[in-house]
């Protein structure tokens, strides 16, 4: 297994790839490298401790909340839509926040997702 090196936020990462795709990784504070826990959700829902969000819309269009930036400063979500409907998936954030300006984001097709980063102020899609 090869090993590879990448750069993320400016800080060099080492990483062996295997033959399944390296989800579920966030950037603490200290631009490091920490494995997190998964999550699949069917309904609306605020995302909290698990930064990869995986969302199946089969039955319905689903909204997910983001928490407060100020309170995820530094914290990198990751989420995915896992269904074939034609039912959206609306990332919205806390309050008066944005993404990318924006009031609200959708993923609109299966395999599709949408990687965020806080700032402390609003959410950034990287």
């Amino acid at each position: 297994m090869p090993a590879t090196v990448d750069k993320l936020l400016g800080k060099t990462l080492m990483h062996t790839h295997q033959s399944a795709d390296i989800i579920g990784l966030t950037v603490s504070q200290g631009g490091t490298l920490d494995a997190t826990s998964v999550i699949t959700v069917v309904n609306n829902s605020t995302a909290g401790t698990d930064s990869t969000i995986l969302v199946n819309a089969a039955s319905g269009a689903i909204t997910i909340t983001l928490p407060a930036a100020a309170v995820k400063a530094n914290y990198f979500y990751r989420i995915k839509k896992i269904d074939s409907s034609v039912n959206a998936v609306t990332v919205k954030p806390n309050g008066s926040e944005t993404i990318d300006g924006s009031t609200t984001m959708v993923i609109a097709f299966q395999y599709s997702c949408m990687d965020l980063v806080s700032n402390g102020s609003n959410w950034y899609i990287i």
